[in-house]
């Protein structure tokens, strides 16, 4: 799952039984490719963390292990240090998976599977980047559900205003866009 935004190039890697998520800058020259191993920074080891994504200096992904929350650093000030990292979403939501986080701006929209559901529904928050560990959107702060259907919908994406996904409430995947993912 590799994604770029800028100079920023990401990727998950599977090393010892987990998927670790690593960066590197490709304006730093360093030979054949600006992303040999001694240019590799990882962002986030030691548990499972994967589908990395990137949005200017923003970085989210999906990590945990038994239960899987999403979680943020911003490139520069906390990437790669430990007890770092904001949490996006709560791990305490037992039975309540998250995923296929995605991020635009200050907007951050992922695929989460409701308490006592089968089906995965989208949300989003907008991160308010004073709002210290938390990022604003744990405990309902900030937290808008997008969908709420008894099928699934996963991989939102995002572009200016707009957020994205597929949708199988029609048995296929469809993609459908909602005005309440509105950014502005």
């Amino acid at each position: 799952n590799p994604d770029i935004s800028c100079n920023n190039i990401l990727w998950e890697s599977h090393i010892y039984g987990y998927s670790e998520i690593y960066r590197c800058d490709a304006s730093i020259p360093s030979g054949a490719g600006s992303c040999t191993p001694g240019n590799r920074i990882a962002v986030e080891t030691g548990s499972i963390d994967d589908n990395p994504k990137v949005h200017g200096s923003s970085i989210v992904w999906r990590s945990g292990t038994i239960n899987y929350y999403i979680k943020r650093c911003i490139i520069g000030t906390n990437c790669g240090e430990t007890n770092t990292k904001t949490y996006v979403t709560d791990s305490s939501e037992t039975q309540s998976e998250k995923r296929n986080p995605e991020i635009y701006g200050n907007v951050i929209a992922w695929a989460q599977q409701p308490l006592g559901q089968s089906n995965f529904d989208i949300y989003k928050c907008s991160i308010n980047t004073t709002s210290g560990v938390n990022a604003g959107c744990i405990n309902g702060n900030n937290r808008v559900q997008i969908t709420s259907d008894l099928d699934n919908q996963l991989f939102p994406e995002i572009y200016a205003r707009f957020i994205i996904w597929q949708d199988y409430r029609n048995v296929n995947a469809d993609i459908y866009m909602s005005n309440k993912s509105r950014l502005s």
